[in-house]
């Protein structure tokens, strides 16, 4: 079968939870999480997707594949993991996380060395090849350092590769609006995405796995309770309008796009309550963004799919309520490890999974969807 995605089909979960505390703060109110996704093939190789298994943490995610070649021939095609586009944001985010350096990827159980391929543009406007003369790592934005060391001690922001620059070459770069200020700041925009050729001999299957740490996005402070509410329970759209979860990630609004139910509402208005009651404790949502639309690029649709979420271990009397728009319908056979399972799938959606802390005292069921 190949069900239609279910946008309205929430998964409020209780489960223990590890306090989450991401690094380094922020200037503004939230983060926006960055929707990575899973590996595509660079043309159609008439590469049969057998199986797909994707695991989500907030600290991990795990992608499994099974790649079945039913030709008489062994196939050989570029795999690729597209990196997202993004600008250097000092202030709020590494480079090295954007640029997800975290991944790490198997072909029946032996690491694959992938190559990178970074471009730069600066207002529609390719510089990649300026900064490679320069000898300016593109992806990085010259090796910038943040301005902290191990002890988290301030230090000075900078790029080293633009700071080893002579004079001279430090102006040129200023002066074509590539770099501002002394400190050698930029805004170009990078296009990053890495990529091998993966054999696949005839009539037999290779296993890929794919793991890097996902980018969060995250509330610094704490929502009002009626902001809350209105965002996670906004009003109904006419009947029959489609709701997909991909929507969540323009939206000005970071708390909305979870296809939360009234029942995680009402909980977290309840932990709201239990957390005023105590300094310096308050529901702090957090969430992982997974691009699975990217999945639409396969030969053909993915033939068994399975969307497990982790969710985290015990820590400080708090547990977490998950929330999610399903793709299908939720198993309930594991409360740590709630399920959904489709064959011959073509994905309609992006995942967007909301964390929420609580109260263990808030108690409640282990599982609960609609």
């Amino acid at each position: 079968m190949n069900p239609k995605p279910s946008p309205w089909l929430a998964l409020p979960i209780v489960a223990a939870a590890a306090f989450f505390a991401p690094a380094p703060a922020l200037a503004g109110a939230s983060a926006a999480a960055i929707a990575a996704g899973g590996l595509i093939p660079r043309q159609d190789s008439r590469i049969a997707l057998a199986r797909e298994v994707v695991h989500i943490s907030d600290r991990k995610v795990v992608v499994e594949y099974d790649l079945r070649n039913d030709t008489a021939n062994d196939i050989t095609t570029d795999l690729v993991f597209p990196v997202p586009s993004y600008q250097n944001e000092w202030d709020a985010m590494d480079p090295a996380a954007q640029a997800f350096r975290s991944l790490k990827i198997w072909a029946d159980g032996e690491p694959v060395k992938y190559d990178a391929d970074a471009k730069a543009d600066l207002n529609g406007i390719d510089i990649t090849k300026t900064l490679e003369k320069a000898h300016i790592d593109v992806a990085t934005f010259g090796h910038l350092n943040l301005g902290r060391d191990q002890h988290n001690a301030a230090r000075k922001v900078f790029s080293a590769d633009y700071e080893r620059l002579t004079p001279k070459q430090r102006h040129h770069l200023r002066d074509a609006g590539i770099f501002k200020g002394a400190e050698g700041y930029t805004l170009y925009t990078v296009h990053l995405e890495y990529h091998w050729a993966q054999k696949i001999p005839a009539h037999s299957t290779v296993h890929l796995r794919q793991e890097y740490v996902p980018v969060v996005g995250f509330m610094q402070q704490a929502p009002q309770a009626d902001a809350l509410q209105a965002a996670l329970m906004p009003a109904a759209s006419p009947a029959g309008a489609a709701k997909p979860a991909a929507a969540q990630s323009g939206n000005d609004n970071p708390l909305s796009g979870f296809c939360a139910d009234t029942r995680l509402v009402h909980n977290l208005m309840a932990a709201q309550k239990i957390f005023a009651q105590s300094w310096g404790r308050s529901i702090l949502p957090h969430w992982v963004d997974f691009n699975l639309l990217a999945e639409a690029g396969w030969h053909k649709p993915i033939e068994d799919f399975t969307l497990i979420i982790d969710t985290p271990a015990p820590a400080d009397d708090q547990q977490t309520l998950i929330s999610f728009c399903s793709p299908g319908v939720v198993e309930k056979r594991d409360t740590d490890q709630p399920q959904v399972h489709l064959t011959n799938y073509t994905p309609g959606t992006d995942l967007h999974i909301g964390f929420f802390n609580a109260p263990t005292e808030l108690g409640g069921s282990p599982v609960a969807a609609k």
